[in-house]
């Protein structure tokens, strides 16, 4: 198999897993939530895998972990599909007037997504463009997204989530925390 990848192939493979159920849409309003976010591949280039992981109030609310499928993903890739997912779910949870902060331990998705350093590779201008487009339609309904680069010791939650992707326990779970110890779990949808 080739190790080129096709972007649009590997987004199929990012969207069409479990995400929240569309009626708890805007669950949070006027809350900030916080998105770790991290991607990796065996080898590299080779099978990708993300992880996900949102919080609310330093308790998670949304896990996420999945392979990307085709042999052909970058450890670059990776970390962009695993801010585009975390960035969208959250933007389903959070109600205008809410916040997003996306946190990686990507240095490349960080500065580029900042705009201080920019993509030269193709894939990269892409991925770069599709995130941007995805935080400029959040700001137009009034949810605001931020974007830092954390250590990788910070962003455990996410890096354990793709861990358990490469050795197959794929996962997606909404969790709502209403009011402490009340947990609801909710039925994820396979799209």
């Amino acid at each position: 198999m080739s190790t080129e990848f096709q972007i649009d192939e590997l987004l199929r493979w990012a969207y069409m897993y479990p995400r929240p159920v569309a009626t708890h849409k805007g669950n949070l309003q006027g809350e900030s939530v916080i998105v770790y976010s991290d991607g990796g591949c065996r080898p590299n280039p080779g099978v990708g895998a993300i992880g996900v992981c949102i919080t609310h109030m330093n308790i998670p609310v949304l896990k996420a972990a999945y392979t990307l499928g085709p042999e052909h993903c970058t450890n670059n890739v990776a970390e962009y599909l695993a801010a585009m997912v975390g960035i969208a779910w959250a933007g389903e949870l959070v109600s205008p007037g809410g916040t997003v902060h996306l946190q990686t331990d990507s240095k490349l998705v960080s500065s580029q997504i900042d705009q201080d350093d920019t993509a030269t590779n193709p894939h990269m201008i892409q991925l770069r463009r599709m995130v941007l487009t995805q935080i400029r339609l959040l700001a137009e309904l009034g949810t605001k997204v931020t974007v830092a680069r954390i250590p990788r010791e910070l962003n455990t939650q996410a890096d354990d989530l793709v861990n358990s992707a490469f050795e197959g326990r794929e996962e997606a779970a909404l969790l709502l925390h209403y009011s402490p110890p009340r947990v609801v779990k909710h039925v994820v949808r396979r799209y």
